[in-house]
């Protein structure tokens, strides 16, 4: 065999691999059509939890959990406080200062004037006021916070998308592509499915207690204004409802402002008989509102 002839084939073997390679390597049509298909599916799903995930969270903000921070201290400090003696006068009170002056600094409101120890005790009850009714707002804000999560919701929910087959034949070929959809169909169904648990109830049943809590609360500081003032005239508070843990006590309380000589009524400064302890209890249960 001559030089020329196996040059030529070399040259066509070489040729015939190389087209045998390209013909082998390339994709059958009906794949192609198939991993097309599944591609704008999975886009369809990752819009689709695009919008799921835009819905609002529902839970109780910082902003709120401070200022409840503030009117639990608030109660801890007069529970603890030492009538007659200038500061706190003991190291529970000491620490429920310290902890309403922390809750303040974070919760950054120029409405709510700034509490030193050095500052009348007057100027803390103010303050307090003050705490009241910025909560007050911070809840009418979570009710809205509600009202725009299950609008979102109704939204997402009458607009779930659909994902549709595979148009292309089901063979060796494409078993993957089937596969692959399948996968995304468990995702989609599984989303869609977790929306039946989107509901806004129990987070506004809660926002609705902490209402009448901080209603309760926003009288005291008025109430202790006119003690130490010498304008209180009775008992006009009703905690029991929000804390029924409290209702001896407030019963006590209630009893000594109407009965002073009462045995067991024996005034604290300008604070009738159980007015400390019942703070006390107070402060206690308004430390597990929103922890």
């Amino acid at each position: 065999m001559s030089k020329k002839l196996l040059v030529a084939i070399i040259a066509i073997f070489i040729v015939g691999a190389a087209a045998f390679f390209i013909l082998s390597q390339k994709e059958d049509p009906l794949v192609t059509q198939a991993k097309g298909e599944v591609q704008r599916a999975n886009d369809t799903y990752l819009a689709f939890q695009n919008r799921v995930n835009a819905i609002p969270a529902l839970e109780i903000s910082q902003d709120v959990k401070n200022d409840f921070r503030m009117e639990s201290a608030f109660f801890g400090i007069i529970g603890y406080i030492v009538p007659g003696v200038e500061g706190p006068g003991s190291p529970e009170a000491e620490a429920a200062f310290s902890e309403f002056a922390n809750a303040q600094r974070a919760r950054e409101s120029g409405r709510i004037p700034a509490f030193s120890l050095g500052n009348p005790f007057e100027q803390f009850l103010q303050s307090a006021e003050a705490i009241g009714e910025v909560t007050a707002e911070d809840l009418v804000a979570l009710e809205r916070l509600a009202d725009t999560f299950a609008a979102a919701v109704a939204n997402v929910r009458a607009d779930v998308p659909e994902l549709p087959p595979l148009t292309v034949a089901k063979n060796e070929k494409t078993e993957k592509q089937f596969q692959e959809l399948e996968r995304i169909r468990t995702k989609h169904e599984g989303l869609s499915d977790s929306l039946e648990g989107y509901g806004s109830g129990d987070f506004r049943a809660e926002v609705e207690r902490l209402k009448v809590v901080n209603a309760a609360f926003r009288g005291f500081p008025r109430y202790v204004a006119g003690l130490v003032g010498g304008t209180a005239g009775g008992y006009s508070l009703d905690f029991t409802r929000v804390f029924p843990e409290a209702a001896a006590e407030e019963t006590a309380v209630k009893d000594c402002v109407f009965r002073p000589n009462k045995t067991g009524c024996a005034p604290a400064g300008p604070f009738p008989g159980h007015l400390q302890e019942l703070s006390r209890i107070l402060a206690g249960s308004y430390g597990d509102l929103v922890e």
